[in-house]
């Protein structure tokens, strides 16, 4: 059931390739722990200023462990963020599966396999509201759509 479709592809020399397989880094010995990389992702972002940074844990059957997503304060700024977010995970021995999103998109993301990263401009922020999208399912709230079709 893929969401994101970078979990299941990765752009190689300018050219969409499926991964055949993915391998969780939390079970590699010689890559760190999630919960390691997941704060060395927060850290970069920090690091370079992104602004809003959240952290949204998602149940077992979701595609990722986490969800982290930031505001980036112009499109040059998002491109700069996921730059420091890869060179952060390919230091640490586990390069992100892929990262999406063109030069001067207002959302980027990156595969980082146990979790995504989306960074996006305020305005592409408040238009899809990942945080609402993603977090009231899993603490059994009704979102506004649900609540309008049980009226109908």
């Amino acid at each position: 059931m893929p969401i994101f479709c970078l979990t299941n592809h990765k752009l190689q020399g300018g050219h969409l390739s499926t991964l055949n397989q993915r391998t969780p880094t939390s079970t590699s010995p010689r890559m760190p722990a999630t919960n390691t990389l997941l704060h060395l992702a927060q850290n970069a972002l920090s690091d370079k200023k992104a602004e809003n940074i959240a952290t949204i844990p998602l149940p077992a059957d979701a595609i990722a462990d986490h969800l982290i997503i930031c505001t980036a304060t112009s499109a040059r700024h998002a491109a700069t963020l996921v730059d420091a977010v890869t060179i952060a995970l390919r230091e640490a021995g586990d390069p992100a599966l892929g990262a999406e999103g063109k030069e001067g998109s207002d959302w980027l993301i990156v595969d980082a396999g146990d979790f995504m990263v989306h960074v996006m401009t305020e305005d592409a922020r408040q238009t899809y509201n990942l945080e609402k999208l993603w977090t009231p399912a899993f603490e059994g709230e009704e979102t506004e759509g649900a609540s309008q079709q049980k009226a109908v």
